[in-house]
């Protein structure tokens, strides 16, 4: 069923210069042509997970899985992999679920990824061992202190801790 269309007064007033600027103009011109994406080769985005760290900037081997009778995603089988996925995003670690989208040039690239791996040291595609005050053999949070900047808070320090 076709939705109603509505437009705003200069909506309207708009449309309607434009359409009188290209009535008057040069009919030798070519026409405007508008490039149809094509949906072959199967679903524009997948789910799926890479098995080793993946930088920004690189491409990775993506293992496809796909969704069984219940939300537990099973891997594809036989099993399906998708080469040279781009990644313009963001670090991710080794064994994270991973969102991948295919282009209208038909290059896969990475939407989003799930926290996964047994150590997580990116927030945002930051490396955040890189920071200040960061010590990779104590229990830290990540805090400001009273000036406002970020700063590590071993939690000892602070009463916690295990």
């Amino acid at each position: 069923m076709a939705r109603k269309v509505t437009f705003s007064e200069t909506d309207a007033r708009r449309i309607a210069a434009a359409t009188r600027a290209y009535e008057r103009g040069n009919r030798n011109q070519p026409p405007i042509k508008f490039r149809q994406v094509s949906d072959e080769g199967g679903d524009p985005v997948r789910i799926g997970k890479v098995a080793a760290a993946w930088d920004r900037g690189t491409c990775a081997t993506v293992t496809i899985w796909e969704g069984g009778s219940s939300c537990e995603p099973t891997e594809t089988s036989p099993s399906e992999t998708i080469e040279d996925v781009a990644n313009l995003s963001y670090n991710v670690p080794a064994e994270s679920w991973v969102v991948i989208g295919r282009g209208v040039t038909g290059r896969w690239y990475l939407l989003d990824a799930g926290i996964g791996g047994e150590c997580r040291t990116t927030i945002g595609g930051e490396d955040i061992t890189r920071w200040p005050g960061w010590n990779g053999e104590a229990e830290q949070i990540l805090g400001h202190d009273a000036g406002g900047c970020l700063k590590w808070f071993d939690v000892f320090e602070c009463g916690g801790g295990s």
